[in-house]
């Protein structure tokens, strides 16, 4: 799983972090302020996907569920028979823990087709 480090006395609050993550997991803090003034980022969601069979076997024990369980995470979702690992095909498990909850945005990543410019999408199927 990989670890995100946030450096809060080195953070002024731009944002651009939160803005590049592919996973959206990051965003500036609401509550907290550093020593410079500014909100500084935070995790506010950590993710894991770990292989799972049931009953565990000698390759798969059940520790690292109840490991990130115990850590707080909950079960997400399931993949079944996705994993092949010493020639047998294991499920995964995907589990998350919400360390804060996200404020609803306004905006809309999509827009309807009907509203996009004629030219704009002839212009991208010309070049496609």
């Amino acid at each position: 799983m990989v670890r995100v480090t946030i450096n809060e006395n080195l953070c002024k609050g731009c944002g651009l972090c939160a803005r590049a993550c592919p996973k959206h997991i990051i965003e500036l803090s609401k509550t907290r302020i550093n020593a410079k003034g500014y909100h500084p980022a935070e995790v506010i969601n950590m993710e894991a996907c770990i292989a799972h069979c049931d009953p565990a076997d000698e390759y798969v024990p059940a520790t690292s569920r109840l490991f990130h369980t115990r850590l707080g995470f909950k079960h997400a979702g399931s993949f079944n028979k996705c994993a092949l690992k010493f020639g047998r095909w294991y499920d995964m498990i995907w589990m998350e823990r919400i360390l804060a909850t996200r404020e609803p945005q306004e905006t809309s990543p999509f827009r309807p087709l009907p509203d996009v410019d004629q030219r704009y999408i002839d212009s991208i199927l010309h070049n496609a």
